[in-house]
């Protein structure tokens, strides 16, 4: 097994996107910021408590984006996010950032021009990854659904695509759901 940034590196490659089928601290939570927001707000915060932020019942449903600065799918998605979340409100929008905190000035250069902003999942995020979230794919990006109940809904492993977001989302509303 690989274990630190090597494994990291080798676990995380990006690739393609397929879909398969307790609150946590909102000033991390994404949100769409005016150009005035930008240069006071920071984008990046710490992550806490990342089983927090994977369970219990919530308001809304609630959409957990996995990425980093250095993989290209992810940053061609960040853009997607930011038209999601303006045309979203009722979901809650969360990205997570796997970036090294040495990596924040990129993460956040990223951020600004599309008005999101991110958590940075801190330590050894490849550990913390597969010990918290339930059938880790080793591999970024990848974006999480959960209902109201905090129950994993659907699961986009690779490039985030709309349609598919949309499609596990309009899932949740249909009868026996």
């Amino acid at each position: 097994m690989c274990s630190g940034a090597v494994g990291l590196l080798v676990l995380m490659s990006c690739f393609g996107g397929r879909l398969r089928g307790a609150e946590a601290p909102s000033p991390g939570m994404s949100r769409v910021m005016s150009s005035e927001d930008a240069p006071k707000v920071s984008q990046v915060d710490p992550l806490p408590d990342l089983d927090a932020l994977l369970s219990g019942p919530r308001d809304r449903a609630r959409v957990v984006n996995f990425w980093a600065s250095w993989c290209g799918p992810c940053r061609e998605e960040l853009s997607m996010f930011s038209t999601f979340a303006k045309e979203h409100p009722e979901v809650e929008l969360v990205l997570v950032s796997v970036d090294d905190e040495a990596d924040r000035v990129a993460v956040e250069r990223l951020l600004a021009p599309v008005g999101l902003r991110s958590f940075q999942l801190g330590g050894d995020p490849a550990a913390v990854l597969a010990r918290s979230v339930t059938n880790w794919p080793g591999v970024i990006p990848v974006t999480l659904v959960f209902d109201r109940d905090g129950v994993e809904v659907g699961r986009l492993v690779g490039s985030a695509e709309r349609g598919s977001l949309e499609a596990v989302l309009r899932s949740m509303t249909q009868p026996g759901r």
